[in-house]
């Protein structure tokens, strides 16, 4: 069971008057005054000295020396985040970093067709992005696209097969050209006949002279394709010529494109084995009119 401790007490004015003579060691509380003595079993309330006097209580003396730093606690559970602070001002650039590695090269781009030759240029065969090719350009206020004045003379060789003139020109899509012949021939025999022939590197809608070959019944020109076989004949002699003088060729032909842009090549050839001169300063005149 639990200990009561309780404590023998009276006010002053009990205590001196019954002048108490408390056992050793028992404890008097002086009540009010809060003044404690103890007993020594001999001496009377009045010979004892206080051992508790409130009142005795000096003022506070001057702080001890600090002590010595105490282990550290353990740490505490985190506070609330406070507030954000003011931005602070913007900081120095800083240096230039080290050029990184060069990248992969990229796909190779749309160069400039292959061939042409000196002086020529890159002209647009349809509205097809990099649809170009090469052409040669008219002399300075030239209306002609090609033109050819023989230097020299011209002489087929000892059979049929057709010899090149030297004249080509790069036609384009959907369009109309005009050849003008004016020749002057001359054959080392009599023969049947001589004629100019163009050749086309593509199919095209019309090819050949503008004489024989008339408009057919559906609006359109009929003509030998002439890819590689040089078959339109353009002008010549077919009536025959009997002597070795020179015969005069006036005439020409046209070409019509379509959907395909190439090159033509003019032609000469004897319609016999026997020798056929196309003569010098010989005209060969080609017109772009549509």
């Amino acid at each position: 069971m639990p200990i009561r401790l309780r404590v023998r007490r009276g006010s002053a004015a009990a205590w001196t008057a019954a002048n108490t003579v408390l056992v050793d060691g028992e404890l008097g509380l002086e009540l009010v005054t809060g003044k404690m003595k103890v007993g020594d079993g001999v001496s009377g309330w009045n010979a004892l000295t206080y051992i508790v006097d409130p009142s005795a209580i000096g003022s506070e003396g001057p702080p001890g020396p600090p002590g010595t730093d105490g282990a550290q606690g353990p740490q505490g559970d985190p506070g609330t985040p406070g507030a954000d602070g003011a931005q602070g001002i913007q900081g120095i650039q800083g240096i230039q970093g080290i050029q990184g590695p060069a990248g992969d090269p990229g796909a190779p781009g749309q160069g400039v067709p292959a061939g042409g030759t000196t002086n020529q240029i890159l002209s647009k065969i349809s509205a097809t992005d990099y649809a170009t090719q090469w052409v040669t350009p008219a002399a300075g206020g030239d209306p002609f696209l090609a033109r050819l004045v023989l230097a020299a003379d011209k002489p087929t060789g000892a059979n049929t097969t057709p010899v090149t003139l030297g004249l080509s020109f790069n036609y384009v899509v959907n369009s109309k050209y005009v050849i003008d012949i004016y020749a002057l021939v001359a054959p080392t025999a009599a023969t049947t006949g001589c004629g100019f022939l163009i050749d086309v590197s593509t199919a095209v809608t019309y090819v050949g002279t503008h004489v024989t070959h008339q408009l057919a019944a559906t609006g359109t020109l009929s003509g030998a394709s002439s890819i590689g076989d040089m078959a339109a004949t353009l002008s010549g002699i077919s009536s025959g010529m009997p002597g070795t003088q020179s015969y005069p060729v006036i005439g020409g032909g046209i070409l019509i494109t379509g959907a395909n842009a190439g090159t033509a090549t003019l032609f000469f050839r004897s319609e016999t084995t026997a020798v056929t001169t196309c003569k010098a300063n010989s005209m060969f005149l080609v017109t772009k009119v549509v």
